[in-house]
């Protein structure tokens, strides 16, 4: 298993919980507070893209090494 594949693993399960959290702010009426953990949803977001990008990087460099 790539290593760029691992990296992605933490900040997606995070971003899971933080969208829960998010849910349940929403259900107690708490929109402030939902509004400010979205922050963190949207900050786990980029992250994961960023490294969904190193991966694509990663995969794409190796199809393209010489003997492949």
């Amino acid at each position: 298993e790539r290593a760029e594949f691992r990296a992605i693993e933490n900040p997606h399960e995070r971003i899971h919980a933080a969208i829960r959290q998010v849910v349940e702010l929403r259900e107690k009426g708490d929109r402030q507070a939902a509004e400010a953990a979205f922050v963190t949803v949207e900050a786990l977001s980029a992250e994961i893209v960023e490294r969904l990008d190193t991966l694509a990087s990663a995969l794409k460099q190796s199809a393209e090494a010489p003997g492949r």
